[in-house]
C-alpha cells in the first residue's frame, strides 16, 4: 500500500490514524511470525539438547523433557490462524485507508494542490534564479575572452566550458511555458500558468 503522505485537515488526520493502526498490525503480525520461528527453533534446540541428556540418565534427562514439551506446545500454538487473521486484518485496514481517501477526496485533493502550488512556485523561482546565473556565468566567460583577443597565444578556446547551454536553452523553454501543478487536470486551476511565468 502506497502512502500519500501527511496531509493537513481533518480527512488528513483519518489517514495518519488508518496508517498508524495499519503499521501496528503489520508489526503485531511480524511480531506473530518471530514468536513461531523462535518457538520452533527452541524445540529444535532442546531436541538436541535432550539427546545429549538421555546418555547421562534419567535425571538429566526428565528436565529436559519437561522443557521440550513446554516448548512443544508453544510451537503447537495456532500460528498459522494467527497470522491468517493478521494478514485479514491489515487487508480490512488498507481497504479503510483507501475509503477514506475516497470519502475525503475533495479535501485530501485541495490541500495538496495548495501544497504543489506553492513548491510550483518556489521550482519558477529557483529556475528563474539558476537561468540567471547561468547567464551571468557565460557573460563573465566572454568578458574574458574579450579581454584574451589582444594577448598573443590565448583565446576564448582558454575559458572551460561547463556544457550549461543547453541547460539554459531548456531553463528558458521551461520558464516559458511554466510549470504545471503537480495534480491531475482539472483539480489545479492551469490559469495559474500565466502568472507563474
Amino acid at each position: 500500500m502506497q502512502s500519500v503522505g501527511r496531509i493537513e485537515g481533518k480527512a488528513g488526520a483519518e489517514l495518519v490514524r488508518l496508517e498508524d493502526e495499519r503499521a501496528a498490525l503489520v508489526a503485531r503480525g511480524r511480531a506473530y511470525r518471530e514468536k513461531e520461528v523462535a518457538a520452533r527453533a527452541e524445540v529444535v534446540r532442546l531436541t538436541e539438547e535432550l539427546v545429549i541428556a538421555a546418555g547421562q540418565g534419567r535425571d538429566a534427562e526428565k528436565p529436559v523433557e519437561q522443557k521440550l514439551a513446554r516448548a512443544q506446545a508453544r510451537a503447537d500454538e495456532p500460528w498459522a490462524a494467527r497470522t491468517e487473521a493478521m494478514r485479514r486484518a491489515v487487508l480490512k485496514a488498507e481497504n479503510a485507508y483507501l475509503q477514506a481517501i475516497v470519502d475525503g477526496f475533495g479535501e485530501l485533493a485541495a490541500v495538496l494542490t495548495e501544497e504543489h502550488r506553492a513548491i510550483r512556485d518556489r521550482l519558477m523561482v529557483s529556475l528563474s534564479e539558476s537561468a540567471a546565473l547561468i547567464g551571468e556565468w557565460h557573460a563573465a566567460g566572454q568578458r574574458f575572452t574579450a579581454l584574451l583577443v589582444p594577448v598573443p597565444g590565448l583565446d576564448g578556446q582558454a575559458i572551460p566550458r561547463p556544457g550549461t547551454e543547453e541547460l539554459r536553452r531548456e531553463l528558458a523553454d521551461v520558464l516559458a511555458r511554466g510549470v504545471p501543478v503537480p495534480a491531475p487536470a482539472g483539480l489545479a486551476d492551469d490559469d495559474e500558468l500565466d502568472d507563474a511565468a
